[in-house]
């Protein structure tokens, strides 16, 4: 059973408090607690969580308006509506109320029905603000939870991804061994040929041939190969540290700037694209400000979203509908600062992935944000839902875009620019 709606009625006068505190409680539609002082109430508010206050504007001491300053300075209870009792009926004086984030003004002597109409008004308005806002949380939460399991599959697939550079390297070393076999089996076969035969020129021009081998081609072989090997370790123990500091801390932000982040995504991308033949583009539109987000999962939804066009393109590559090196992936740079310029507060930047690949038929628009949802045409899935669930969990959104199949496809992600840990949780 859900407990009634908590007033606080703040008044210095004894005889106030027992008449507003009557009126409330004859009403048995709310809980009704007291205060004779602006700080006694400043006290109370944090064990009561009162869902309205009845405040009065003359007391000694610290008067309405001041403890109005107070709590709206308190990011718990800012959202509490705030209704001033008071004598004064001047404009000025409801004005100045109004200022300091009152949200109504009762002259005394009020009439019990007004007083009752005012509160109730209030309250069931600040009650569904409140509900819409735990609903927005939860589904935050959501987002974060499922995100976070499908970031560890995609983790699990980028550690795939990266051995297998490691297990494309080993075949070259093990193809240099059999070689160095082969090296030594000459120079053996040389050293009895001048042991029995005395021929010392051919003995040379083994020596020769061996030195060179081994100086100009089997070391500097080696070497790449092992610079090689140690960038995908490297990169696999980047991938393991950032999926334990995910798990075990969760979405943490920290400033970084956005065009340092997308370098290190195409770093990590180069090789495939390559591969593919397909040409990258990152592009900025005016200057984006430091970010404060979680730079490693945002990074990783970058490089999914890359692959998930690389695999489009390379389909319509595949189905003779786009000559081979035209792949084309666009990484366009947006920002939406606040007017007024003096903080990130509702500050957005955005990011376009755009590709020329075999984009999505207008039937499967709805769904290739489903999880696991995916089709030859749509080159949707795990990365697609896994991005979405992020940009919700940050305060953001996804929209996928397409006008038909072999007509590309457009994905636009939004962000805050500033969005720390309690972008998720649940404020109380």
């Amino acid at each position: 059973m859900n407990e009634l709606p908590r007033v606080l009625v703040v008044d210095d006068q004894p005889t106030n408090l027992q008449v507003v505190g009557g009126v409330l409680r004859e009403s048995k539609k709310y809980r009704v607690s007291f205060a004779q002082s602006g700080e006694e109430a400043l006290k109370l508010v944090d064990t009561l969580s009162p869902d309205l206050i009845l405040l009065d504007v003359m007391m000694p001491g610290m008067g309405g308006l001041e403890v109005c300053e107070q709590l709206k300075k308190t990011p718990v209870l800012s959202a509490v509506p705030i209704i001033f009792l008071t004598a004064k009926s001047e404009a000025k004086d409801m004005v100045e109320g109004f200022e300091v984030g009152g949200a109504d003004y009762i002259t005394k002597p009020f009439e019990p029905a007004v007083l009752l109409a005012r509160v109730e008004a209030h309250l069931q308005l600040y009650l569904y603000n409140q509900r819409e806002e735990e609903m927005r949380s939860k589904e935050r939460i959501t987002s974060y939870q499922n995100g976070l399991t499908e970031m560890g599959a995609s983790v699990l697939h980028n550690i795939g991804n990266a051995l297998v550079g490691v297990n494309s390297r080993i075949a070259p070393i093990e193809g240099m061994a059999t070689k160095m076999s082969d090296l030594g089996a000459a120079l053996n076969k040389a050293y009895i040929l001048l042991d029995e035969e005395g021929d010392q020129a051919r003995v040379l021009q083994i020596l020769d041939l061996g030195a060179k081998l081994l100086k100009e081609e089997y070391a500097s072989v080696l070497k790449e190969d092992a610079m090689q090997l140690k960038a995908s370790i490297y990169h696999v123990n980047e991938i393991i540290d950032a999926q334990r500091s995910l798990t075990t801390k969760g979405l943490m932000s920290s400033h970084f700037a956005v065009e340092s982040m997308m370098a290190d995504v195409t770093t990590l991308l180069d090789d495939e694209l390559d591969k593919r033949k397909v040409r990258l583009l990152i592009e900025s539109k005016g200057e984006i400000p430091e970010v404060f987000l979680p730079r490693s999962p945002l990074g990783q939804v970058v490089v999914n979203l890359v692959k998930n066009s690389y695999e489009a393109i390379s389909e319509r590559i595949k189905q003779n509908e786009l000559p081979e090196n035209e792949g084309k992936i666009q990484i366009r740079l947006m920002s939406e600062v606040a007017v007024d310029g003096e903080s990130k507060k509702n500050s957005y930047w955005y990011f376009d992935v755009i590709d020329n690949g075999v984009g999505i038929a207008a039937a499967d628009l709805d769904s290739v944000l489903l999880s696991g949802y995916s089709t030859k045409l749509s080159s949707a899935g795990l990365g697609l839902h896994s991005a979405a669930n992020f940009s919700v969990a940050m305060g953001g959104e996804l929209k996928v875009m397409s006008d038909g199949p072999n007509q590309g496809t457009q994905i636009r992600i939004r962000l805050p620019l500033e969005c720390s840990r309690n972008c998720y949780q649940v404020r109380k």
